[in-house]
């Protein structure tokens, strides 16, 4: 679907110079990552924007102490981190000024993935648990967020697209 939202906004860059709509790009950073707006206006106070982002961060490795107080174990883990969205939103500037309130949909496409060996036996609710009870003590997982666009609903402050060039903070 992101390839989708990509063609999005590449169509729309391409409508905007053949019929000179007012076409606005923003750079963005926030907790599901770094990427890019692009907004077109429909009307006066509404505006379509397709939005994109990721970030990753890989293999931190660690050594986390598991298992219960009394007979704790270790593991030497791996983490990697995948975060990211895609979004086809409309932004309505109520006041025809800077506030605006946002609908949509919105697909988080975050990925936490979790490798590791635990070294020594430890203890998990009364369950002893020993490197032998795994293959070569390995342990391994992930957590993956969103597998669909889910609704999406905000606020916040921002030039429309259009307006004056020039640089301007947008709050969401």
């Amino acid at each position: 679907m992101k390839k989708l939202c990509e063609l999005v906004a590449v169509t729309i860059l391409m409508i905007s110079n053949a019929y000179a709509l007012e076409v606005g790009v923003g750079v963005k950073a926030g907790t599901i990552g770094a990427g890019v707006d692009l907004s077109v206006a429909l009307t006066r106070t509404i505006n379509a924007r397709v939005s994109l982002t990721s970030i990753d961060i890989d293999d931190e490795t660690d050594t986390f102490v598991v298992g219960d107080t009394t007979n704790p174990g270790t593991i030497d883990a791996t983490l990697s981190l995948d975060f990211g969205s895609s979004a086809l939103l409309f932004d309505w500037y109520v006041f025809n000024g800077t506030f605006h309130i946002t609908a949509g949909v919105l697909k988080n496409n975050g990925k936490i993935g979790f490798s590791g060996v635990l070294l020594d036996s430890a203890d998990f609710g009364g369950t002893l648990l020993t490197p032998a009870d795994l293959v070569g003590g390995a342990i391994s997982g992930s957590i993956s967020a969103g597998e669909s666009y889910e609704p999406y609903l905000g606020i916040g402050w921002g030039r429309k697209a259009g307006n004056d060039a020039g640089i301007s903070l947008s709050v969401e």
